[in-house]
Order: C-alpha cells, then sequence, then structure tokens
C-alpha cells in the first residue's frame, strides 16, 4: 500500500506538466498584409501577433500563450483589468514575430503601437522559472514590454506612467540613485539599476525598469542573475522588497490607485506561454461592455479592425468615425385628391406623383385622362383649292396627286401623254434626247422629229 503511495506521489510533478492547455489557431491575414511579408497571425481579444512565414505554429502560440497570461494571469478566460485591454486596442497595439533583426529593416510594420520579437531569441524550452546562464525566452521581456507600454502606463498614468513624476518614475528615479533625463558617463554608487543603452531615453528605461522588477518578483531572473547584474542587481523577489521597497510595491498591488491585473499582485505567475484557460472568453461572457471603445477614441489600425462598426475617413482631419448605415427614405403614400392641392409645381410634376396628380398651368390638379387630339382626315385638294396654293404648296407631296404647277398658277393635275409628232417637233435638242421620248421621238436634219 505505501508503495502504491509513492508512485503516485512521484507521477504527480509528471500530470502537471502534461496539464492541458488552450492553442490558439493560427489564421491568415489579408492580402494587403500577406504581401508585407506577414503570413500568418493569432488574437488574443483584439491583440494581434502577426508573424513571418518562419514562425512555427508551435513557436507562434507559444507567443500568443505569454500574451495571453499576462492579460489574464489567473487564466480564468477573462482579462484582468479591462482598462489595460482597453487601452492596448485604443491604440492598435500588434506584436510582430519575425525570424531576425535584419528584417525590421525591410517589413512594413502592420499595426498600431507595437513590440518585435526574433524567433532566434525565443526559446520555449527555458521560458518561465527555466531560465538558465545559457538559455533565456526574450518573449517574456518584449511581450510584457507590449503590455506595460501600451496598457498598463496608457490606462494608470498616474501610478505607471513613464514619465518622471508618475509612481513608477519616481521609483525608478530612486532604483538609479537620482534623476536623470539622459544617460549618465557613471551611475551612483548606491544605483540598482544601471541600464547605459544610449539609445533607450528616459521612457524606454521607465519600461526596461518595471520589466526588471515583475519578472524578478515572479522568479523569472534567477536563473541568470551573474550575468544582469551589471544592469540590475536584485536577483530574487526578497531582494526586491529589501532594495527596491517603492518597486515591490507597484508590482505587487500594493500601490495606492494601481491595476488590478493578477499579474500585479502577490498571488501572480511568470507565463509559461501555456495558456491554461479553456479559451479567450468572450466580453459579453466575462460581463465587460459588448463594445470596447467608441470609435472617435480608436486609431487607424484598431479603427480599419472595427470595421463593422468604424470607418476610417480621411475627408479633412483623419479620424475614426462610427460606421453608421445609410438612412433609408420612408415609403411615400400616393397622394390623394385632397393632397394634389397642397403641392407646388416642382413636386406635382415628380415621377412618384405624376400617376395621380398633374399641373395645369396654374396648380396641382387630380390626374385627368386626357387623349391626344385626332387630326380630321385631309382630302385631296379639288380643281377650286388648287388654284388657291401658291408654288411652294403646290409642289408639296400630299398634293403632288392632284395638283402640278404649269409655271403661272397651280392647276388640277392632268398627265401628259407621250409626243406626237407634232410635239416632238415642239421639243429641243436637249429634251429630243431624254429617255422619255426616246420611243418617239428622235432628232435629225436640226430638229427633233417622229420616228418611223
Amino acid at each position: 500500500m505505501g508503495f502504491c503511495l509513492l508512485v503516485i506521489w512521484s507521477l504527480i510533478p509528471l500530470l502537471a506538466s502534461c496539464a492541458s492547455h488552450y492553442e490558439f489557431s493560427v489564421q491568415t491575414p489579408s492580402k494587403s498584409i500577406r504581401d508585407a511579408g506577414w503570413t500568418q497571425y493569432t488574437e488574443v481579444w483584439g491583440i494581434r501577433l502577426y508573424a513571418t512565414p518562419g514562425w512555427t505554429a508551435e513557436y507562434l502560440t507559444h507567443a500568443t500563450g505569454i500574451l495571453a497570461q499576462f492579460l489574464d494571469n489567473d487564466q480564468d478566460g477573462c482579462p484582468d483589468d479591462i482598462s489595460v485591454l482597453d487601452a492596448m486596442v485604443k491604440v492598435g497595439a500588434t506584436m510582430t514575430l519575425l525570424d531576425n533583426e535584419g528584417q525590421a529593416e525591410t517589413l512594413r510594420f502592420p499595426g498600431g503601437a507595437g513590440k518585435r520579437l526574433w524567433k532566434t531569441e525565443t526559446h520555449p524550452e527555458c521560458t518561465g522559472t527555466g531560465t538558465t546562464s545559457s538559455c533565456r525566452d526574450a518573449a517574456i521581456e518584449e511581450i510584457f514590454h507590449l503590455v506595460s507600454s501600451a496598457g498598463i502606463s496608457a490606462a494608470y498614468p498616474c501610478v505607471y506612467g513613464e514619465t518622471p513624476t508618475s509612481a513608477l518614475g519616481l521609483a525608478m528615479n530612486a532604483a538609479r540613485g537620482g534623476y536623470f533625463e539622459d544617460i549618465p558617463s557613471k551611475y551612483p554608487n548606491n544605483a540598482i539599476y544601471t541600464y547605459y543603452d544610449m539609445t533607450c531615453d528616459y521612457r524606454c528605461q521607465a519600461t526596461e525598469y518595471f520589466y526588471w522588477v515583475v519578472t524578478t518578483i515572479l522568479g523569472h531572473t534567477e536563473g541568470w542573475c551573474n550575468i544582469h547584474k551589471s544592469e540590475w542587481k536584485p536577483c530574487t523577489s526578497a531582494d526586491v522588497s529589501s532594495m527596491d521597497p517603492a518597486g515591490y510595491d507597484l508590482a505587487t498591488g500594493n500601490a495606492k490607485d494601481g491595476s488590478d491585473m493578477v499579474v500585479l499582485s502577490t498571488s501572480a505567475v511568470i507565463p509559461d506561454g501555456k495558456y491554461r484557460a479553456a479559451g479567450p472568453k468572450t466580453r459579453k461572457q466575462c460581463g465587460f461592455s459588448e463594445v470596447a471603445l467608441p470609435c472617435s477614441e480608436l486609431q487607424k489600425a484598431p479603427c480599419k479592425a472595427a470595421f463593422e462598426r468604424c470607418a476610417w475617413i480621411t475627408r479633412g482631419r483623419n479620424r475614426c468615425v462610427d460606421q453608421t448605415p445609410f438612412p433609408t427614405r420612408k415609403p411615400t403614400k400616393a397622394p390623394t385628391l385632397f393632397t394634389c392641392g397642397l403641392f407646388k409645381k416642382i413636386k406635382c410634376t415628380r415621377r412618384k406623383h405624376r400617376k395621380k396628380c398633374m399641373w395645369d398651368g396654374a396648380a396641382c390638379v387630380p390626374f385627368k385622362s386626357t387623349s391626344f387630339p385626332t387630326r380630321a382626315p385631309t382630302t385631296f385638294p379639288t380643281q377650286i383649292t388648287c388654284g388657291v396654293l401658291n408654288k411652294m404648296k403646290c409642289l408639296w407631296k400630299k398634293y403632288r396627286k392632284a395638283c402640278m404647277w404649269n409655271g403661272d398658277a397651280c392647276v388640277t393635275y392632268e398627265p401628259t401623254p407621250y409626243p406626237t409628232y407634232k410635239a416632238c417637233s415642239l421639243l429641243s435638242k436637249a429634251q429630243c434626247s431624254w429617255r422619255k421620248h426616246r420611243k418617239s421621238c428622235v432628232w435629225a436634219q436640226g430638229m427633233c422629229a417622229e420616228r418611223e
């Protein structure tokens, strides 16, 4: 019996390591983003992670799991602090995952505020508390930078703002041995945070400092303490509590008016990329408002992502507006006999009113069907009427069969027979050769004579 209990007890760590975790689905982005080099992406509550083709599904879901664990550290399926998530959505927070550092110069960034992570520095095998002096997973650092800069600092600027006057800025000043706007040539001897990267301004220094405080308390830095001591001296949570009490309060939930994120509490755990909830729940399932932010507060990237309710316009000042449907026209009832008289001329003659109303020249009246007047039949003019016509009317087509112009007046038409011998002699040379005279007349001996 004791042997069986011993075997079962020895299997508990193995079963814990095999605990199921949620697998995030890898999706294909739009054509314009694919053309820019980003062939796949995952999404956690509207925060996207775009990756290049070199990222396998294993590495991509590992990075996505770390982001989900930072936002939902108790892993109940809902974000711990909706204000932090909304701040990230507002600026279009995006994580870009590249094969190596060289791609950063050639690929266009697909989102709003974001951070970069190389695959060459991502190591799922030594993530979380498994970091050693020879193996460190940089995904924890870069993804936390995205959450802290675009989310926590933006949602709580007085406490976690990356400025000299915030609680975070004051704690960092104490850890650096004083306030330094620029990187000093040498930090004071009592400084525990000494970052000498000349490309990192004050805001960047605050981001790095907050990362060191939080991850050291969570046990991420203990395995490689001998390496980072030149930049950050505390190695354990106890070191932070004794050497940097102000920073410890900010990272454990003791700060006044701080965030409700579980990762900033004493019950927090360091992410390992295995999100153990059944899956991210919707805002409605978590009891949050269905609409994250009004369209007017969104920047370009998140505005276009929320195309079902928002639209980005470039006329005048670039801004995001509500995508309201065009108003439909109410059906217009056909005017009755009474309403026709109320219309002015322009309304009376509109197509929708023509069947019921008409304009009589002075007012809009009920429509009356008016047949076109028929023309009285015209008889061919008699001999008496032909004499009334002038030359132009006499030659009109409708009068030709009844009238003819004889040179002086319009007379009744009389057909002219072919000329006789006597008539042939009256013809000129040219008339004698006309086709209608050729059968009976011929020109001979200087005159037109009857053909024999």
